[in-house]
């Protein structure tokens, strides 16, 4: 089976989507948050919210982000977020049974 057109090798289509409804669901009252969205400058992604991002990520695309990963850039918005996740996270490891 070949990935969708656009996507790349491994990647989740709807990861963005998940992504942007994520912080839709924190996001102040009225305020629309999109792919671009500015989450650091404008306050949405906050160190409480890099928690719960972090689960995320790790429940929805199986990734686990190391320390190195935890940059400015990165985080900027829901679009960079998912680029990392993409190609610079590694699998999260699965507990045996």
């Amino acid at each position: 089976m070949t990935p969708p057109e656009g996507s790349s090798k491994g990647r989740r289509p709807d990861l963005l989507k998940t992504l942007v409804a994520f912080f839709q669901d924190g996001a102040r009252d009225g305020l629309k948050v999109g792919p671009d969205t500015p989450l650091l400058e404008w306050g949405i992604l906050d160190s409480v919210r890099v928690i719960e991002l972090a689960g995320l990520l790790r429940a929805e695309a199986g990734y686990h982000l190391d320390a190195a990963s935890l940059k400015k850039e990165n985080f900027k918005d829901a679009r960079a977020i998912a680029r990392l996740v993409e190609s610079g996270g590694r699998p999260a490891r699965r507990k045996e049974a």
